[in-house]
């Protein structure tokens, strides 16, 4: 009997009725738990190598932005890097190469550091493509809040006070004195659902990028607007 030769498309088929659902990790200090790269590609990888089943990552596109963020008192400026890249996730059958699945992907990441920023934008997008493509059930916490309640643990940092100082400053001397300094604080802290009663130096690093969205804001639109009033 001459033995069937299994299609790409069987393969992978077969990789996800193997897998159903991956452990989930304990994060000291957080009260959720997370599927990480590790866990996914661990599960995933024997799978492949079973099968016969290659992931060549192939790279379309780098977009890659400097932001800065931030200028200490001392003015040193800060920079955080964005990085975004377009990507085709390529199946390849091992043993039949020309049998091959294309999908379009995309990588996006952003640290203070280059390299940091690009290694992330392509940990979290193989782990992303690996639990979208084969409908892993992870029941995990979505990562935005995983984020945030990492974020509402850590407290504000020297320079990041000093970042909401000069952005008050800031949006001060824009809006032509429309109203005090402690006026925009206090109205930033209200609009973010933050404890009246906290100073600066009592926020997280949560409070922190939302109090900078928000200064950044009010920036921005008086800046516009005096640009206007100017013409």
């Amino acid at each position: 009997m001459v033995e069937k030769i299994m299609t790409l498309r069987r393969k992978l088929y077969q990789i996800q009725k193997e897998i159903m659902q991956l452990q989930k990790s304990n994060v000291s200090g957080v009260k959720y738990s997370i599927t990480s790269s590790d866990s996914v590609v661990s599960a995933i990888r024997p799978l492949m190598d079973k099968r016969g089943v290659m992931l060549d990552p192939l790279v379309v596109k780098t977009h890659t932005a400097r932001e800065k963020v931030e200028t200490s008192l001392k003015g040193k400026e800060q920079f955080e890097f964005h990085v975004t890249q377009k990507i085709i996730m390529r199946w390849v059958d091992v043993d039949n190469p020309n049998d091959h699945i294309d999908i379009p992907f995309e990588a996006m990441a952003n640290d203070r550091n280059m390299s940091f920023a690009m290694g992330q934008a392509q940990t979290y997008a193989e782990k992303t493509f690996f639990l979208k493509y084969f409908h892993i059930a992870t029941n995990d916490t979505d990562p935005d809040i995983f984020q945030k309640e990492l974020l509402r643990r850590v407290p504000v940092e020297e320079t990041q006070i000093e970042a909401m100082n000069i952005a008050l400053d800031k949006v001060v001397e824009v809006s032509k004195g429309i109203q005090s300094r402690d006026a925009f604080w206090e109205q930033a802290k209200i609009n973010n659902s933050i404890n009246p009663k906290k100073g600066l130096e009592d926020l997280t690093a949560y409070d922190y990028g939302n109090v900078m969205n928000q200064l950044n804001k009010w920036i921005n639109a008086y800046e516009k607007k005096n640009e206007k009033e100017a013409k």
